[in-house]
């Protein structure tokens, strides 16, 4: 895979929000959009994990989305930047932002940022490819939920046989695990 992580693709910062895109076409006024929407102060200066989760249990998905883009961009994950490097925390980030682009039903977005992570076996998607950053770590810095999210997506694009092309795989390295985990 290399190093080629991408939010957003194509300069797009944020995923489509249709309420805000309807009470624009409605007032005309960003301000006004903002105000009838009730946007978090939170969404407007925060950068942390903390507040993410703030965000999503309230139920403000859009917000927490671009939130997770500003998080990744500070991290490094911005478009055409090579210097970004995959942690477990902004692997979570990632699995937040892909979670909440599937439940925003912005699937095709989700599966454009899923195809910067191909296939999810890189060298550096495991705590091994950093011994020095990771001592004594090993496995996959990848959550499983983001495989199973990977997997899943291509249901919600009426992709099925893909779908289960993967979740085939995703059984088959469980079991791959589980054999050595046993012996």
């Amino acid at each position: 895979m290399g190093k080629d992580y991408e939010i957003g693709g194509s300069g797009s910062t944020s995923a489509f929000d249709p309420f805000h895109y309807l009470l624009a076409q409605y007032t005309g006024d960003e301000p006004n959009v903002n105000a009838i929407q009730r946007v978090p102060s939170i969404e407007l200066r925060s950068q942390s994990g903390d507040d993410l989760k703030k965000l999503i249990n309230n139920g403000w998905y859009t917000c927490a989305l671009n939130l997770t883009y500003r998080i990744l961009s500070a991290a490094g994950f911005k478009n055409d930047e090579s210097e970004a490097v995959l942690s477990p925390y902004t692997a979570q980030i990632w699995l937040c932002r892909l979670a909440l682009l599937v439940r925003t039903q912005n699937y095709k977005l989700a599966e454009h940022e899923f195809a910067t992570f191909h296939n999810m076996e890189a060298p550096n998607f495991y705590f091994e490819y950093s011994p020095q950053r990771y001592p004594g770590r090993t496995g996959s810095i990848i959550p499983f939920s983001l495989r199973l999210l990977h997997a899943e997506l291509p249901f919600n694009l009426n992709r099925t046989n893909e779908a289960l092309d993967r979740l085939y795989y995703l059984l088959a390295i469980i079991g791959r695990v589980r054999l050595f985990a046993i012996g």
